[in-house]
C-alpha cells in the first residue's frame, strides 16, 4: 500500500514519515488553491457546462465498508464535478461514499450553501444525464429514447426521430465532463487506483488536489498528450462503475412551473434541431 510512498522515499533519501508529512502539506496547499483553479467559466453562451458523478477508489476502515462499497462491490467515493467546454473543472464534490445515489450527492450540493454551488444565470442551464431531473438550470435528455455514444455505432448511427436527435446532440455536448474525468483518471494513478490509507477528508482532499493541477495543466499546456487522448467529441471513457438512472428525488427552489418550463425548452431545441435538420416544417 506504501510502495509509491517506498519509491519517493528511496528517490528522495528520506523516510517514510516524512514523505507522508510532505504529502499532507502539498496536498493542503493545493486544495487552498481550487477557488483559483476550479470555478464557473465566463457565461456567454446559454449552455455553461455539464455535471456528472463517477467512482473512485477508496481506503476506508472495516466498520464502514458498506456505506462505501460501490455497486460494483468495490470501496469507493463518489464524487461530483462540473466542468466548462475547455475541459476545466468548475465545481468539485468529494469524499461522499460509494453507495450513495449520484442524485443524492447533487441536491446535497445544490442544498448546502457550504459547497457554494456555481449556478448559471437566468436562461443558462448545465447539460446533465438522465440520472438527475429536467428543471431551470439543468437540461436533461429524453427517457426512454437511445442516448450512450455506444449506442449511435455503426448503422444504427443517425437518429430517427426529433427526441432521438436531440438525444444525440445532447449526449455529445454532455460528453465533456466524461472527457474531464478520463483525462483526470489517466494523469493520476492514485485515484484509479489503490488509494493509499489516509483518512477520509485527506483521500477527498487528493482528490480536489488532483483537479487543481488538472485545471494547471489544461490552461498552461494546452498540447499536453493525455488532453490530446481525449480531444474528440465522441471519445468513449471505459465504462464508469455504479452510474445512477434514478430521478432527482430533491429538488430545491422548484416549482412545477419551472419543470413544465424547462421541459419546453427542451422541445423547443428538439424541434428546432429536427427542422434544420429536414427543413422548414410545416
Amino acid at each position: 500500500m506504501y510502495e509509491r510512498h517506498r519509491n519517493s522515499a528511496e528517490r528522495f533519501q528520506r523516510s517514510l514519515e516524512t514523505i507522508s508529512r510532505h504529502v499532507h502539506i502539498v496536498v493542503e496547499a493545493l486544495c487552498r488553491m481550487a477557488p483559483d483553479y476550479i470555478r464557473p467559466p465566463d457565461f456567454n453562451k446559454d449552455c455553461v457546462g455539464a455535471i456528472d458523478g463517477t467512482i473512485i477508489p477508496a481506503w476506508v476502515p472495516s466498520r464502514k465498508h458498506g456505506t462505501y462499497r460501490s455497486r460494483k462491490g468495490t470501496l469507493a467515493q463518489n464524487v461530483m464535478a462540473a466542468c466548462d467546454f475547455n475541459l476545466n473543472f468548475t465545481f468539485v464534490l468529494a469524499g461522499w461514499e460509494g453507495s450513495a445515489n449520484d442524485s443524492r450527492v447533487f441536491a446535497e450540493a445544490l442544498s448546502n450553501p457550504e459547497y457554494d454551488f456555481p449556478w448559471p444565470p437566468q436562461g443558462k442551464y448545465y447539460v446533465v444525464d438522465s440520472g438527475y431531473a429536467n428543471f431551470p438550470g439543468f437540461l436533461s435528455p429524453y427517457r426512454g429514447e437511445r442516448y450512450h455514444l455506444p449506442e449511435w455505432v455503426g448503422s444504427n448511427s443517425n437518429p430517427s426521430t426529433m427526441k432521438e436527435l436531440f438525444n444525440r446532440r445532447h449526449a455529445t455536448v454532455r460528453n465533456i465532463i466524461e472527457r474531464c474525468f478520463g483525462s483526470l483518471k489517466k494523469r493520476f494513478a492514485i485515484i484509479k487506483g489503490l488509494m493509499p490509507n489516509y483518512k477520509l477528508p485527506m483521500q477527498a482532499d487528493i482528490v480536489i488536489a488532483c483537479c487543481v493541477i488538472h485545471n494547471f495543466v489544461r490552461k498552461h499546456c494546452m498540447a499536453d498528450d493525455i488532453f490530446q487522448s481525449v480531444a474528440d467529441p465522441d471519445y468513449i471513457p471505459p465504462p464508469e462503475e455504479g452510474t445512477s438512472t434514478q430521478p432527482i428525488q430533491r429538488q430545491m427552489n422548484n416549482t412545477n412551473d419551472g419543470i413544465w418550463e424547462q421541459s419546453c425548452l427542451r422541445d423547443s431545441i428538439a424541434a428546432s434541431l429536427w427542422g434544420g435538420r429536414h427543413g422548414p416544417r410545416s
